[in-house]
């Protein structure tokens, strides 16, 4: 027996089903994919996030690790302003 489907769930003219699921997935992997494009640094200054419970002299740590030098504390202890020497 043939089912017909409502129109919510095929396309405008009756075309194969529209996978809502898969659609989403696209739209956020393209949104990831802007966002990383545009967070990527493009100068010497970089923003370092550690975890919230971590006291700020972590971030010093992680700075100091990775060859940079401290410029400046965020609104918040676990944001930090480097520069990246490299």
């Amino acid at each position: 027996m043939a089912t017909r489907l409502s129109h919510e769930d095929t396309g405008r003219r009756g075309e194969r089903p529209v996978n809502r699921a898969a659609l989403c997935i696209h739209f956020l992997l393209f949104v990831l994919l802007v966002l990383s494009v545009w967070a990527m640094p493009r100068g010497p200054l970089v923003l370092v996030v550690t975890h919230p419970n971590e006291p700020p002299q972590k971030a010093m740590s992680v700075i100091a690790a990775a060859g940079g030098s401290f410029v400046a504390s965020g609104g918040l202890p676990w944001l930090s302003l480097a520069h990246a020497d490299s």
